[in-house]
């Protein structure tokens, strides 16, 4: 007796993906530098004083702040509080976020 012919098993070939091709690099456009919160206060407590026509004494006496420290703040020579951000905003017609935010150019 003969056994019957075995077939066989056909295995799938292993078949390469194909190369990627090189992708150029795409850079986001240079965004312009951060000013720092002090430069963005000093310019803007000085834009907005001169826009409403107020002297460094004039916002001085409303606000309850020394000439001379308002001086400093628009040269960026003082460490200033939250309560001093607050209070000059208050008197210059906006909120602490417009004077902390980079002027307009």
């Amino acid at each position: 007796m003969s056994s019957p012919p075995s077939k066989a098993i056909s295995r799938p070939q292993f078949v390469p993906p194909p190369p990627v091709k090189a992708v150029k690099a795409v850079r986001a456009p240079k965004a312009a530098p951060a000013l720092p919160l002090a430069m963005c206060l000093g310019l803007n407590v000085r834009l907005r004083r001169r826009a409403l026509g107020l002297s460094q004494r004039d916002l001085a006496e409303a606000s309850g702040i020394s000439q001379k420290y308002i001086a400093r703040v628009e040269t960026l020579s003082a460490n200033v509080t939250l309560d001093i951000v607050e209070g000059l905003a208050k008197h210059l017609g906006c909120n602490a976020i417009e004077l902390l935010s980079p002027p307009p150019r």
